[in-house]
């Protein structure tokens, strides 16, 4: 981050260097200023798909999911066969306790020739927050039965990076304890 910080006061308006400012402040989970870093870039580029991609996730991070929504609604217009689009957008339709939007985004997703492991668990995730079990629990088995990572625990990820999720969409830890024991069975 420093070394983009310096070339900017060198060049203010070196692209480059902004952007690696902003991929370097997203890097370090700093949303907010990451967020911030990627305006400026639209600003000057207010078309640019990885710009707008990037502020996006940046915005659900910072627990924005209207205001990402907006810009992934008029990404997919544009572009409506990027996975990359569809997969973030889904994901912001998750956040956005909108699940019957996101369930068709998922459906989509998976029905590839080789769906992304991810979009399994986050379609399990958007299967379980709209309290369908059956089917969240088939979707959470399908992800763990695609994983190569050994050292993958499915309790450490509903009670680690899910886990505020979960408890904004009124997942009780015993319901999270639940759904591991019938997920790992």
């Amino acid at each position: 981050q420093e070394c983009f910080r310096q070339a900017l006061q060198l060049q203010p308006d070196n692209e480059r260097a902004l952007s690696g400012l902003a991929r370097a402040l997203y890097g370090s989970q700093a949303y907010e200023e990451a967020y911030d870093t990627y305006s400026i870039l639209l600003s000057r580029q207010p078309e640019h798909k990885t710009y707008q991609l990037n502020a996006a996730v940046c915005l659900l991070h910072l627990q924005r999911a209207d205001e990402a929504l907006k810009l992934l609604y008029k990404l997919s217009y544009i572009y409506p066969d990027d996975l990359t689009v569809s997969r973030v957008q889904a994901w912001a339709l998750t956040v956005g306790h909108k699940y019957e939007q996101a369930d068709k985004s998922y459906c989509q997703l998976l029905a590839v020739a080789e769906p992304q492991p991810a979009d399994m668990l986050n379609y399990g995730y958007c299967l379980w927050l709209s309290r369908n079990l059956v089917t969240a629990i088939g979707m959470f088995r399908q992800f763990l039965s695609s994983q190569t990572d050994e050292t993958f625990n499915i309790q450490e990820e509903f009670m680690g990076a899910g886990h505020q999720l979960l408890a904004d969409g009124g997942i009780t830890d015993t319901e999270i304890r639940l759904m591991v024991d019938a997920v790992v069975l």
